[in-house]
This record gives structure tokens, sequence and C-alpha cells, in this order.
């Protein structure tokens, strides 16, 4: 079950990093990241992908209107968005892994580990650095966009 080899545009969870300082939810990566699951290879859009998007931020007092807009535009698709915080000031990069090992932990109760994509496109470094750890460690396929924000969806890694 760990290694089924799901091909991206039919992942069900997309977790996914956001940064605060865009005013434009379209000049996150996060969102040119998930606009280019959303299509086969071949560009037909693959209708059953991605149920759920999973923000990752650290604004914990209010989210910012480019996050609110990016929310609503997936929720209009009929697919579920959950925001989930975390601290990174003053904490070391194994806090930071440990506070995203507990996100995973909540998600393997629901979804098999190759049924979740882990976006690590957007986010400071040490958010970065922390999902892709937690994704080796989960047996997550990891990905990171080039270009993310030049909306070329097409350079994956």
């Amino acid at each position: 079950d760990l290694f089924v080899p799901t091909p991206l545009n039919q992942k069900k969870v997309l977790v996914t990093l956001l940064s605060k300082g865009r005013t434009n939810f379209k000049e996150l990566p996060s969102y040119n990241v998930y606009e280019s699951l959303l299509y086969t290879p071949n560009g037909s859009a693959a209708v059953n992908s991605i149920h759920k998007v999973i923000f990752v931020t650290t604004e914990t007092a209010e989210l910012s209107e480019a996050t609110l807009a990016f929310k609503s535009y997936i929720e209009a698709s009929g697919r579920e968005v959950e925001t989930y915080s975390i601290v990174i000031n003053d904490k070391s990069l194994l806090d930071i892994q440990r506070q995203i090992e507990q996100l995973f932990i909540k998600l393997k109760g629901n979804y098999k580990p190759h049924e979740i994509i882990a976006d690590y496109t957007g986010g400071n470094k040490d958010m970065s650095i922390a999902l892709l750890r937690v994704s080796e460690k989960e047996v997550v396929v990891p990905i990171y966009l080039n270009e993310a924000t030049t909306g070329n969806y097409s350079q994956f890694k």
C-alpha cells in the first residue's frame, strides 16, 4: 500500500505551504500548484482529483485576504479546505517538523500515504524543509513547482 504509484493528478489531498505577503491569491505559489494538479499530462481536466486542500500557514490571528480568496475559490469547486496553523518564530527546525507531523498523524486516519501530496513550494525555508522531511518519513510524495509564481505549471521536480 505504501508504494502504490498514484499519478499526481489522482491524489486526493494536497498539503501546501502558504506564506504571507501576496495580495492576489493567483500570485500564491500554492495556487499554481493546485491548478497544475487538476489536469492530466495531456491537458484535460482530472475531475476526480484533489478532494481536500490543507493550507499550512504561520498566520495565527487572521488569514490574509489572498488566503481567504484562495480558500473560497477552492470551495467553489466543491473541494474541502482546511487551514493548519503552525508557529515558527523562535522555533527550531525540529519543533516545526513536529508540528507538521501532527497534521500527518491526523491525515493518516482518513487517507493512505499514496493519496497525499505535499507541496513545499511556498512558505519559508524552515517550513519547506520540515514538510519535506515529514513527507519522506511518511512516504508521501513531495513536489516542488519551478516558476510557480509565473504560471508555468509544467515544471514539477
